[in-house]
């Protein structure tokens, strides 16, 4: 039973990312604007602090560079932790990816109202993701090849 629970829940957690992959690509300029507007509202908040303003003026020029390295990391992690080859440095390669997103695109706390809601809402969602992530980072073996 706990094989295939094991398989089961890496293939179901990997599926997430698989699908987000898919949905990316096929709305890559929807997305990418996605991307520049969390950027301007992070640049909004902080606009009295010129390093972080700066700093998020370089991202925007680098949006599509930044998107397409985040495709990339979420592909090659779910493949990996879907079929079981090197699992652990999937989930690596996904939380690369996931953890500077979530604060990125779900800042609940510069929110209002139903926005921050939402945003409080997957902000958890991500978190939970996580958890999952360093559970199989952490896990001695995941019935794979190179998990330990």
């Amino acid at each position: 039973m706990s094989f295939f629970a094991l398989c089961l829940g890496r293939v179901l957690l990997a599926l997430f990312f698989l699908i987000t992959v898919l949905h990316e690509v096929m709305n890559w300029g929807e997305v990418e604007q996605v991307l520049l507007t969390a950027l301007t509202n992070w640049m909004n908040v902080y606009y009295n602090y010129p390093v972080i303003t700066s700093f998020l003026i370089e991202l925007s020029s680098w949006a599509s560079i930044l998107l397409a390295v985040g495709v990339g990391l979420k592909m090659i992690g779910g493949i990996f932790l879907a079929f079981g080859w090197y699992p652990r440095l999937g989930a690596f390669a996904l939380i690369l990816c996931l953890l500077p997103s979530t604060f990125l695109l779900h800042d609940f706390w510069h929110l209002q109202g139903v926005q921050r809601q939402l945003h409080t809402f997957e902000f958890l969602k991500d978190m939970g993701l996580l958890g999952g992530l360093f559970i199989v980072l952490g896990a001695k073996s995941l019935i794979g090849k190179g998990s330990d």
